[in-house]
């Protein structure tokens, strides 16, 4: 059976995603589907679909702070040596670590900052663009794309550091058998192409609890 997957998250990410599929030979069409078979993609849209979907895996990164969970962070970076933090780039509003964590770091670090000005970019290696050239002082930026590629940071700096919280999740349609899901599981789980961390169904709740409403963002 040839299932349908889509990934949708940064290129490091969704590199990862399919190095993993191709190692592990599972038999695959990738489309851009709204309702794919699996589905590898941000917390905060995947917190959405739970009533269609369940929580499969997610990637255990070999750095020290993951320590062995499913989770990750959201590193705050800025331009070296400067302090001003008055403009924010972001992804886009339906981003968990781009923008619903950043609004909760800002608020849980103090009173939220009167001055603060947004700047949407699209995506988040756009947003690291946008500090490092000047157009935002800050920005939220999922941790696990600056350790799968360390080097998109240059001469930028992480200044801060939110979380963790739960790491994106690959997912699978509940309209898939429990045998296909458990041959999902297996792939998943095994030693080929990088170590991935099966989640328990409650693998979200955390952003769930967090999301305003839990409805989609305007």
């Amino acid at each position: 059976m040839k299932l349908t997957f889509s990934a949708r998250l940064s290129p490091p990410q969704n590199e990862l995603f399919r190095g993993k599929l191709e190692a592990t030979g599972v038999d695959h069409n990738w489309v851009e589907d709204d309702e794919p078979d699996v589905v590898y993609l941000c917390g905060l849209p995947a917190s959405y679909l739970l009533d269609r979907y369940t929580p499969l895996a997610a990637p255990l990164l070999s750095a020290e702070r993951y320590q062995g969970r499913p989770w990750y962070f959201v590193d705050v970076i800025g331009r070296r040596g400067e302090t001003a933090a008055h403009r924010w780039a972001f992804n886009e509003k339906a981003s968990f670590s781009g923008w619903l964590a950043v609004q909760h770091g800002l608020l849980r670090d103090g009173p939220f900052p009167e001055d603060i000005s947004w700047v949407e970019t699209g995506s988040h290696l756009d947003s690291i663009e946008a500090v490092r050239g000047g157009r935002a002082d800050r920005a939220g930026i999922d941790s696990i794309i600056l350790d799968l590629a360390p080097h998109l940071l240059g001469r930028l700096e992480v200044v801060a550091t939110w979380g963790p919280w739960p790491a994106p999740p690959v997912m699978a349609s509940r309209r898939l058998g429990p045998d296909v899901m458990s041959q999902l599981r297996a792939s998943l789980s095994s030693n080929e192409g990088g170590q991935w961390l099966l989640l328990e169904e409650d693998h979200l709740a955390p952003i769930v609890a967090l999301s305003p409403g839990g409805s989609r963002p305007s």
